[in-house]
């Protein structure tokens, strides 16, 4: 099966939208998560690193929402 970033991404929005939740929660050092009625639930097993976070979701990102993104960054380094 295929494991790469892209892939992965859109394994978790399917169970996001599966399940009826309202968000998808990435954060370095815990598994993937979803809130679905208010409660979050682990969508998978291993802690995600920052770098495989990035590799699934900045690809995905609209060129201005990237812009966004890292001058949002710069501000807080």
């Amino acid at each position: 099966m295929d494991n790469s970033p892209a892939v992965r991404l859109r394994l978790w929005l399917l169970k996001l939208a599966a399940d009826g939740g309202s968000d998808l929660l990435l954060v370095p050092d815990a598994a993937p998560a979803i809130r679905v009625e208010g409660r979050l639930h682990a969508i998978g097993d291993a802690p995600l690193t920052g770098p495989e976070i990035e590799a699934a979701v900045l690809p995905a990102l609209a060129p201005h929402a990237l812009e966004i993104g890292r001058a949002s960054w710069r501000e807080r380094v």
